[in-house]
């Protein structure tokens, strides 16, 4: 049984000023609405290409319906994958990317049972692999480790400033320095 698919509007590719230059390799292909006062392509001027406008918007009709013909729904949950089915129509099911693993596994079974679509079920469905299961045992398995030792008490004051060397709080490094060195008359009687 063929399905008729309703035709699309195509529309050109959307993309910021630079993309595709030789020289501006860092470009991105992407869009974000350009906002500067002098940007030629905010201006629409023909050169840059083209600018999402509302003119490129489909129908009502062809909105949201995949290439298979069916609509695409968004599930957060499973009540509403329920009233999804609930429709007279035949849908794709597309399910949010907050949705836990336990409930998309849930979803995926319901869906199998229903015969529906689930687009985008991804790694859910995929075994875990063995690793970290393995990990995890070895953890809940390993022994709490020991309790260091006390550390000896701090010592008194007292002792503290007999192990310190002492200098006077007035004096300056160079005054200790100097305090050091000889007299300046001590030498004066020696002739070499």
């Amino acid at each position: 049984m063929s399905v008729k698919v309703p035709k699309k509007k195509g529309h050109p590719k959307f993309n910021v000023p630079n993309y595709g230059t030789k020289s501006r390799s860092r470009v991105k292909a992407r869009w974000r609405k350009q906002r500067g006062i002098d940007n030629k392509k905010r201006i629409k001027r023909s050169h840059m290409g083209a600018e999402p406008t509302i003119g490129y918007r489909n129908p009502e009709s062809v909105r949201g319906i995949r290439q298979n013909g069916k609509r695409a729904v968004l599930v957060h949950n499973i009540a509403e994958f329920r009233s999804a089915l609930s429709g007279e129509e035949s849908v794709d099911v597309i399910v949010a990317a907050s949705l836990s693993r336990r409930k998309r596994l849930e979803i995926s079974k319901l869906a199998a049972e229903n015969k529906v679509r689930v687009v985008n079920m991804g790694r859910a469905l995929k075994p875990r692999p063995e690793k970290a299961k393995e990990k995890k045992a070895d953890e809940k398995t390993k022994e709490k480790p020991k309790q260091k030792e006390a550390k000896p008490a701090a010592q008194p004051a007292a002792q503290a400033s007999a192990q310190a060397p002492a200098i006077a709080p007035h004096a300056s490094v160079h005054g200790a320095q100097d305090a050091k060195s000889e007299p300046k008359g001590a030498t004066d009687g020696v002739q070499s």
